[in-house]
């Protein structure tokens, strides 16, 4: 009998050596001072992550789509990366597998 394999892995600091992808993309965007205000309000418990989260993201608002994605693409995959994509491929229908990213 053949079994299903679930891989999981997180991405930040594991598939890639950049620890936050979010920190890698407000750097890009010139936007860090910005986030320590809201970060220190997030920790002090004076707003929810979901709020904190909103207004991260309202830091790219007007930004177009393509220039986050390009900014994405330009995080760095760890040395071997390959490997593990080449085996999913090969075993995709064998294969799950699940990326996990904090944020």
């Amino acid at each position: 009998m053949e079994e299903n394999v679930i891989v999981v892995s997180d991405i930040d600091g594991t598939l890639t050596p950049i620890k936050s992808s979010w920190l890698f993309i407000h750097i890009i965007l010139n936007s860090v001072y910005r986030i320590k205000n809201y970060i220190k309000l997030y920790l002090d418990d004076v707003i929810t992550y979901d709020e904190w989260v909103a207004l991260e993201l309202g830091l790219w608002k007007g930004i177009p789509l393509n220039i986050i994605e390009e900014i994405i693409e330009k995080i760095p995959w760890r040395s071997g990366i390959e490997s593990i994509v080449d085996l999913v491929e090969k075993y995709r229908n064998k294969v799950m597998f699940i990326a996990i990213s904090g944020g």
